[in-house]
């Protein structure tokens, strides 16, 4: 009977740790990703924001979390206008733009055709890790 109740106790114990396992926030990954699309990415004079939601995430490993959101954003080149302007931030040897890998795969997923004041959505897969200064992202994951 003693073992009986020190089975329920610890299964009891368990189920409420698996409660408070901890992850980032949902407005935490929100405001993340809109920082990596704004400060690391550098889109946002290109592509200003409209929206960053989160649309579904799941742990990974011990310290990880994996995220897909979406972001909705307008466009203030047309494509031939974006093309143009990476062309000769190329030719002045700026293209340190286009060294990032999230920036070359996002311009690769963009969709033909675009014009000025598009409105644009994409989603992207980021990965967030727990660390000594709390969650973090990490890096945006390929599809």
């Amino acid at each position: 009977m003693r073992y009986l109740k020190w089975f329920v106790g610890l299964g009891l114990v368990l189920s409420l740790s698996a409660c408070f396992e901890s992850k980032p926030s949902d407005m935490a990954v929100e405001v993340m990703a809109k920082r990596y699309w704004v400060d690391e990415l550098k889109f946002a004079q290109v592509f200003p924001l409209q929206e960053v939601q989160l649309l579904s995430a799941y742990k990974e490993g011990s310290d990880g979390y994996v995220a897909q959101v979406r972001y909705r954003f307008g466009a203030t080149l047309s494509e031939a206008e974006l093309v143009a302007h990476l062309q000769a931030q190329e030719a002045q040897a700026a293209s340190a733009v286009l060294a990032h890998p999230g920036v070359v795969a996002t311009l690769q997923r963009l969709p033909s055709g675009f014009d000025r004041e598009s409105r644009l959505e994409l989603t992207k897969r980021l990965l967030f890790r727990d660390g000594e200064r709390g969650w973090l992202l990490e890096r945006e994951l390929s599809d």
